[in-house]
């Protein structure tokens, strides 16, 4: 079985990270490969961002769904993934979706880190409709007051830990994803990134498949 995770933001530094968080996690059941986009924002803040990913995002899937049997959207507000399902039938995941519901699958109470504070209502929005918003303590987002994103983000939950003792923190952004040990050592809490769950469910998926 392969697979195929997609960065939906034209950032080359995001991609080439997902590369390397693929090849951390050594799937033995799905092959995975990583792809980047290009006529896409650089980032991915807006509504209006996420319409701008859609022809690409699209025009990828449809080409490779002959290639690939699942696809990885490596974006936390899960650009388009209702709308990019409707057009093939093979796997899209989306990796809000998927560390949202694992967050609430495991009875956890959860708070979310974003990027940006622009992101905070369209991720309530999207837990909402995930039918997640009762495990929901706090959507956060990092503010850029040290130089390293580290710092940050430890800042961030830090916040989080104070104010609502969340059981997980689930990492909102797919440039978090090197840091989720870091920050659950620093923490001594559940830190959930949604592209390693996605890569781990593909697997797992694959593996299933093949014991049947």
């Amino acid at each position: 079985m392969k697979a195929l995770l997609i960065n939906p933001n034209s950032d080359l530094k995001v991609t080439e990270d997902l590369k390397n968080i693929v090849d951390r996690y050594e799937t033995k059941y799905v092959d995975l490969d990583v792809i980047g986009t290009v006529n896409t924002p650089k980032l991915i803040i807006t509504k209006e961002d996420i319409e701008d990913t859609y022809d690409e995002l699209a025009k990828i899937i449809k080409e490779q769904e002959d290639t690939y049997d699942i696809f990885i959207i490596a974006c936390h507000l899960d650009p388009n993934l209702k709308e990019l399902r409707k057009i093939t039938e093979k796997i899209v995941l989306g990796i809000c979706e998927v560390s949202v519901l694992f967050a609430k699958m495991l009875g956890k109470s959860f708070s979310i880190i974003g990027a940006s504070k622009d992101t905070v209502n369209m991720k309530h929005e999207l837990v909402k409709s995930y039918g997640a918003d009762d495990s929901l303590d706090r959507v956060s987002y990092i503010e850029k007051t040290k130089d390293s994103l580290k710092d940050n983000l430890y800042d961030a939950a830090d916040k989080i830990e104070f104010n609502n003792k969340s059981d997980s923190i689930i990492l909102g952004c797919a440039g978090f994803s090197h840091l989720d040990g870091y920050l659950e050592k620093s923490l001594q809490r559940d830190v959930i990134d949604g592209v390693a769950l996605s890569i781990l469910l593909s697997d797992t998926y694959a593996r299933y498949k093949e014991l049947k």
